[in-house]
């Protein structure tokens, strides 16, 4: 009988310490986000005082596909009609680094202030955003400054001088998102498990 009981809490502390040891893990894992949360608008303006041309617009979000695109619901917006083209055709996923205005978004005036504005389905995890200037003619306006605004309209992200001017896009990748150090409720509870366990083994190795 003392040999069956000596086996019995040895399996039930490794079954103990097992259980801790995946939990922590996983509180750790899930303590550090893979990119940018709760992005909801991309805002994109002209880094010097000249026209915005944009052929195309993509966002990658964390967990597969471009969120910056008219079919997954992105909506794009701009401080003016646009003189060469909507600002839908930014995010139309035709036309990446074209030739032609009729297929860019191109603001009505070079003054600043004018902007491009895209809208997201919803709040949204991104890892990067790529911004497609224009081939040919006029390539040399292609710097670009960036916001990445949450459903408050707080910056979340912002780059400067973004210069597509010799490959006809550029990238921006985007920093992850650590958690909030504030223990959740889940925690505190996890933790009350931790010690009621190593109280439970210990009330037993007494008895």
């Amino acid at each position: 009988i003392t040999k069956d009981k000596n086996m019995y809490e040895k399996l039930t502390l490794t079954r103990l310490v097992a259980i801790i040891t995946g939990s922590l893990l996983f509180c750790a894992a899930s303590s550090v986000s893979a990119g940018l949360i709760g992005v909801t608008d991309i805002r994109i303006t002209s880094a010097k005082p000249t026209w915005i041309q944009v052929t195309e617009v993509t966002a990658l979000k964390t967990i597969g596909g471009d969120a910056a695109s008219a079919l997954g619901g992105a909506i794009a917006t701009s401080s003016g009609f646009g003189f060469g083209g909507s600002p839908n055709k930014a995010i139309d996923d035709l036309n990446a680094g074209g030739t032609h205005r009729a297929g860019e978004f191109h603001s009505d005036t070079a003054n600043f202030g004018e902007f491009l504005n895209i809208a997201l389905l919803g709040a949204t995890e991104l890892d990067s955003v790529t911004i497609f200037g224009r081939s040919g003619c006029c390539s040399g306006r292609d710097i670009y400054n960036i916001e990445l605004l949450d459903g408050n309209g707080s910056v979340l992200f912002q780059a400067s001088g973004l210069d597509a001017r010799v490959s006809h896009q550029v990238t921006v990748a985007l920093p992850n998102t650590v958690a909030t150090s504030v223990p959740e409720p889940g925690t505190f509870a996890l933790i009350g498990l931790i010690l009621a366990g190593f109280g439970f083994v210990r009330r037993r190795k007494t008895a």
